[in-house]
């Protein structure tokens, strides 16, 4: 149907409708209403491609009560940001979906610091969306109050992390309250605590893989420094480093897709194999060299590793 209405421009991006009806009208006046204006969102999209959201305020029956209509719709009309873009809010969708029992959880600082230090994007994604569940529930400033809240978590959180981490680096709260409040929905301000968490998690694996590969070199510098030394083993190496022996054996097959006692061969027969190039070294003194205590067993390796004996290799085309 069609209603008698007065137009009003409040701002640049506000418009006012004041709508006359009958009292003989008001049974199915927001179901009618709805419909007219999802026809408007509808045309005003496809012409010009600008999302258009409503709210409506309280029926009123004196135009001395226009004022009290205009509050009630300027309170509805702050539940876009709970209801999004193209939304549609009236008194009675807001009041049907806010739960006196949405509370702020209080624990959430501790379970999303444990979450973005194991560097879980599942599980945490997964907990954002829990407690914007909880917020969504609330009236509008209890919203901001707990959006508030989550900033002031986040801060400690990251920063608290930082901190552990020797990270060079501070988040401060204005930075993350200034920027979810430029924000026009609840779902923005949720993506932006997923990639503000994220980004730290991205950063403390870059670290932690920087640390890692660190380590790595470090083993593989004394390997190549002490390969001589006929006792050298995980252990010592392992002992050296500070880190335990099963610690050391994961990391390094994770990154050098080897064992350490394999890398140390590796060294080993190469260093072999230079000698043979470059001396005139016997084989038994090549391989007390390279640190091989067993001569027979620096034999039978190297032929099963390259073919040849030590001196079918010195001898061979090999050898250049």
């Amino acid at each position: 149907g069609f209603f008698q209405c007065e137009a009003i421009s409040i701002e640049k991006d506000d418009m006012c409708l004041i709508i006359k009806f009958k009292e003989t009208e008001k049974d199915g006046m927001i179901e009618n209403l709805v419909d007219l204006i999802e026809k408007i969102q509808e045309d005003i999209i496809f012409k010009f491609n600008v999302s258009l959201s409503a709210a409506m305020g309280k029926f009123v029956y004196k135009i001395e009560d226009l004022s009290v209509a205009y509050k009630t719709a300027l309170d509805c009309s702050k539940y876009r940001f709970k209801y999004g873009l193209k939304s549609i809010l009236y008194n009675e969708l807001i009041t049907k979906d806010i739960s006196d029992e949405s509370k702020y959880d209080r624990n959430i600082e501790d379970t999303l610091s444990k979450l973005v230090k194991s560097g879980n994007i599942d599980n945490l994604e997964a907990e954002l969306d829990r407690i914007f569940n909880i917020i969504k529930k609330m009236s509008y400033s209890d919203m901001m109050m707990s959006i508030t809240e989550l900033s002031i978590s986040s801060q400690k959180i990251i920063n608290y992390i930082y901190e552990i981490s020797n990270e060079d680096a501070y988040i401060d709260i204005k930075g993350i309250t200034d920027s979810i409040f430029k924000f026009e929905t609840l779902d923005e301000v949720k993506e932006y605590y997923l990639n503000l968490f994220k980004n730290v998690i991205i950063q403390l694996n870059d670290k932690r893989s920087n640390r890692k590969n660190i380590v790595i070199k470090n083993v593989k510098k004394y390997i190549n420094e002490n390969y001589q030394d006929q006792l050298l083993s995980l252990d010592i190496i392992a002992s050296k480093m500070r880190f335990s022996s099963n610690y050391l054996t994961a990391l390094f097959k994770d990154i050098e897709g080897m064992t350490i006692s394999s890398y140390i061969k590796e060294v080993r027969f190469n260093k072999a194999i230079e000698l043979l190039r470059t001396t005139e070294l016997t084989e038994t003194e090549i391989s007390l060299k390279v640190g091989f205590a067993n001569v027979n067993y620096f034999y039978t390796s190297f032929r099963k590793r390259y073919g040849l004996s030590p001196k079918q290799y010195r001898n061979s085309k090999y050898n250049v």
